[in-house]
């Protein structure tokens, strides 16, 4: 699945929070991956997580809001089919 958009106008791309194994390393591989995107001119990142991971994704929008050039936006929860619900975080790039 192709998690990011590249643009005439924009850049956008999509970060999931979802598996364990990335989540044993803490916040660093999504510190890499959110350095990697800016560094190819993204300016738009969605921080997306469901289920038991939505405290995750809180975690990594906030660190990631407080350690790059990042602008956080307030959280937009989606509800799917049933109980379940989709959790969504917006970062901008500060250019």
């Amino acid at each position: 699945m192709r998690l990011q958009f590249s643009g005439k106008l924009s850049k956008i791309a999509v970060m999931l929070v979802a598996h364990d194994i990335t989540w044993q390393h803490g916040i660093n591989p999504y510190l890499k991956r959110a350095n990697e995107l800016i560094n190819k001119g993204f300016e738009t990142m969605y921080i997306v997580a469901a289920g038991n991971k939505v405290e995750s994704a809180k975690e990594v929008t906030t660190e990631l809001s407080r350690q790059l050039p990042v602008k956080s936006y307030p959280k937009k929860d989606v509800k799917i089919i049933g109980k379940n619900m989709v959790r969504i975080y917006k970062l901008t790039v500060n250019i």
